[in-house]
């Protein structure tokens, strides 16, 4: 018979060596003498643990599905936040983009602006030099004519266009006639002699105009069949080379330097 204490070191004859070896020998009344000695609460433990510890597997299965599940809205809202960055650098990229056209717009407005401005203001320039060289023309041809007189435009105007309806003239003679800036005749001319001076006006130098001068003044001459001399009237001094071109076409170049407009030439 094996015994479940020996370390008591009982007799054989013991009573709780006698029911020591009993349970040892006969495990069946192990429960029983259980019941006997231990109480309810005590017998119920053993369930109760594995009631916890299953309880315990469920929460650590509920918090890893937590965990996981967090992950994942983790990871969505991350998503969402790469998304909502990348929608405001495409954002401030168009915007930039924006601002630099509307930059660019308003530089060409400016651009535009300004030379406009300039075209304006040289107009208006040449404009009122001229309109000065009209208004002292007889000084300006004191060297050429005896005494110069500007002539109405509008009879020559008229004469102009009849000669154009009629067929004599082209359209570019007709407008080359028209836009003669200046046209004078000379009053102290002899009996039935009609000296006309057309004249053209720059404030700078220009060799175009050495030539719409002669060309002008051949329509003139021959619509109203006048003795004309052609004139480049000029602020600014010319080249060397250009007199011989002028004497060869039969155009006279007058210098008018006017100190109005030296001190911004265009």
């Amino acid at each position: 018979m094996t015994t479940i204490a020996p370390e008591l070191n009982l007799p054989p004859d013991h009573p709780l060596r006698q029911i020591l070896d009993t349970i040892a020998a006969h495990p069946e009344v192990r429960e029983p003498v259980l019941r006997v000695l231990l109480t309810e609460d005590f017998l119920a433990l053993p369930a109760r643990v594995d009631a916890l510890t299953e309880q315990v597997q469920g929460l650590r299965e509920e918090f890893d599905g937590f965990r996981e599940e967090t992950r994942e809205q983790f990871g969505v809202v991350s998503a969402r936040i790469d998304e909502t960055n990348t929608r405001i650098d495409e954002t401030n990229r168009s915007m930039q983009e924006q601002f630099q056209q509307v930059n660019r717009r308003i530089d060409d407005s400016a651009d535009s602006i300004v030379r406009r401005m300039e075209g304006s203001l040289g107009r208006f320039r040449g404009e009122t030099y001229e309109k000065r060289c009209v208004e002292k023309i007889d000084e300006l041809l004191a060297d050429h004519f005896g005494y110069a007189q500007l002539l109405d435009r509008e009879p020559i105007n008229r004469q102009l266009a009849q000669v154009r309806q009629n067929g004599t003239i082209s359209r570019q003679e007709y407008l080359d006639g028209r836009n003669v800036d200046i046209i004078a005749h000379d009053t102290f001319a002899y009996d039935g002699e009609r000296r006309w001076a057309v004249v053209e006006v720059s404030i700078t130098f220009n060799r175009n105009d050495l030539e719409n001068a002669a060309r002008r003044s051949a329509i003139i001459a021959h619509v109203f069949g006048v003795q004309t001399q052609a004139f480049v009237v000029t602020h600014s001094p010319w080249p060397d080379d250009v007199n011989a071109i002028a004497e060869q076409i039969g155009v006279t170049i007058v210098r008018n330097h006017d100190p109005a407009y030296e001190a911004q030439p265009l």
